[in-house]
């Protein structure tokens, strides 16, 4: 189905009259468009892989090939799927957990070590093996007693906490005007480097990284089990086992095709189960959405919500009456609301129709808060990315194509860091590209005509022409020539560190001059860096 320009979409939350009990106008039936019950209909029975014995060898060989080559984490996320794919009361379960035992050994993650020895042992692992997993089980008993474990990196402020919102520095203020709306802005000076934000996300959902974290918590590279029905989805041991989420996500994937209630809508159905959670019955649910979306959309709270019902107040908010659609808003909330309402709670809860007409909008609205407000985790060695974690307060960050802030993730939680240097009363930026900042003006103008229907006045996209400079083309040669280096060899620490101050000392000294294709280079190679330090815990 191809996208054309969006179009102002007028009709969420919108009535059949103005009677006070008046139905939502079914925002689903649109005679103009492609025709949805048959597009439905045609695609909703596929299924998700099965597990399968033979695929699950497969991928531990693949795993085996890579921690030949020193490849840990590769090694690990090919151990994983093994598992994924194993039947039920496999051997291959016990095998993959075991060989993911010996990856967290040389990753020097003794603890998760034993855990996955002891776990492996339960899972059927060949009992004529088992005097190897004995054996490790000692050495990492050691090097704990040596202190030598694995210590992760913990994003934390570089500034005291703001009093009425404590994942913000204090040198922070939130504002809102006509031209930016709700906004962010410094009260002293940021230093390159220097974290200014550390918020836990308000809603998550493992997309790209599927084989290598926690479905729930998001954790990474942890001691993990596989969903027992299908193919996709792991859990912390015992801590995430049994969410009530996945129970329902995993039957709604076969429902529809793996490809249509994946990525994006996974998402939405995420951040609706946890809403739904939050009160004990529909009547209340409903009376406090209608309230909330009554109110002003563009208000700042006065304090970071702590409760469960402040923050999804706070979510809701984040949409606007500016938001605009494209043609597959109608497919999106359609195909939600007939997986949904094909689930057994859903079926019952939203019976009458007034509730089957509010679940329309209600899709709808959390559709339009993600696309505009969720924040991305990018692939290693690519630029691909969509959309996994939304939270709250980071979403108040708007973009800039030459941006002062990154935002990267680890775990559930999303950190600001500043690239630039920043000065006292300036506004916070980040990119909406994530790391693909080298973008053309007019590729970053198509993308905004397209998606978000606001013309960016940047200093990149204020000039007519590319600008090319001579900021240091020593530093910059150095940077580019080592970037590849560190790209590929994400075992080497020292490296990736020596490599990220480099890109930090060329920041530092020309961040606030003009922005040009160098500094857009380099940016994109610091971005990386900081992110591949914040994925894997690295204390550099």
């Amino acid at each position: 189905m191809s996208q054309s320009r969006p179009v102002r979409f007028k009709s969420l939350w919108k009535k059949e009259s103005n009677d006070k009990n008046a139905l939502y106008v079914d925002i689903t039936t649109d005679p103009d468009r492609f025709p949805l019950e048959t597009f439905y209909r045609k695609n909703q029975e596929t299924r998700s892989a099965e597990k399968d014995d033979n695929l699950s060898l497969q991928y531990r060989k693949n795993g085996n090939y890579d921690f030949a080559c020193n490849n840990w984490h590769s090694a690990i996320k090919w151990y994983n799927k093994s598992l994924c794919f194993a039947e039920n009361g496999s051997p291959n379960i016990g095998l993959a957990i075991g060989n993911r035992s010996h990856c967290f050994r040389k990753l020097n993650m003794f603890q998760k070590c034993l855990v996955d020895i002891d776990l492996a042992l339960k899972c059927n692992y060949p009992e004529e093996s088992m005097h190897i997993l004995e054996a490790r089980r000692e050495e990492c008993l050691k090097y704990i007693n040596d202190g030598q474990e694995f210590v992760p990196h913990v994003p934390v402020l570089s500034f005291e906490p703001k009093d009425r919102f404590p994942s913000m520095a204090n040198i922070l203020n939130i504002e809102k005007n006509r031209k930016f709306g709700r906004h962010i802005k410094a009260n002293a000076d940021i230093a390159v480097g220097e974290t200014v934000l550390v918020e836990e996300a308000y809603a998550h959902k493992v997309i790209i990284d599927q084989y290598v974290r926690c479905n729930v918590c998001r954790r990474l590279d942890t001691n993990l089990v596989a969903c027992k029905d299908c193919t996709d989805d792991l859990f912390c041991y015992q801590e995430c086992e049994g969410n009530r989420f996945h129970k329902i996500e995993c039957n709604m994937k076969t429902m529809g095709t793996v490809e249509q209630i994946s990525m994006f809508h996974l998402q939405i159905i995420r951040t609706v189960l946890v809403a739904l959670a939050t009160f004990p019955n529909i009547e209340q649910f409903v009376a406090f959405v209608e309230e909330t979306i009554a109110d002003d959309t563009l208000d700042i709270p006065e304090s970071e919500p702590v409760d469960d019902r402040s923050k999804y107040r706070m979510f809701l908010k984040l949409w606007t009456n500016s938001t605009i659609e494209n043609d597959m808003f109608n497919w999106r909330v359609f195909f939600l609301h007939k997986t949904l309402m094909r689930h057994s709670e859903f079926k019952k809860a939203f019976a009458p129709l007034k509730y089957q007409r509010f679940l329309m909008h209600l899709i709808g609205h959390h559709s339009a808060v993600i696309h505009y407000n969720a924040r991305s985790s990018i692939q290693a060695l690519t630029t691909s990315y969509t959309t996994e974690l939304l939270p709250l307060i980071a979403a108040y960050f708007n973009h800039s194509c030459a941006p002062n802030v990154c935002t990267v993730i680890c775990d559930n939680v999303v950190s600001a860091i500043a690239i630039r240097p920043i000065k006292k009363g300036e506004q916070l930026f980040i990119s909406y590209f994530g790391r693909s900042l080298h973008r053309s003006t007019a590729a970053r103008r198509q993308h905004f005509d397209a998606y978000f229907d606001f013309v960016c006045e940047c200093e990149r996209c204020r000039s007519l022409e590319p600008f090319v400079s001579s900021y240091d083309l020593g530093l910059i040669k150095w940077v580019l020539s080592n970037y590849h280096k560190c790209k590929f060899d994400f075992n080497d620490e020292k490296a990736i560190a020596l490599f990220r101050d480099k890109c930090a000392e060329y920041a530092r000294k020309h961040g606030r001059k003009l922005w040009t294709d160098e500094v857009t280079h380099v940016m994109d190679c610091f971005v990386h860096m900081i992110e591949h330090q914040f994925k894997y815990r690295l204390t550099l």
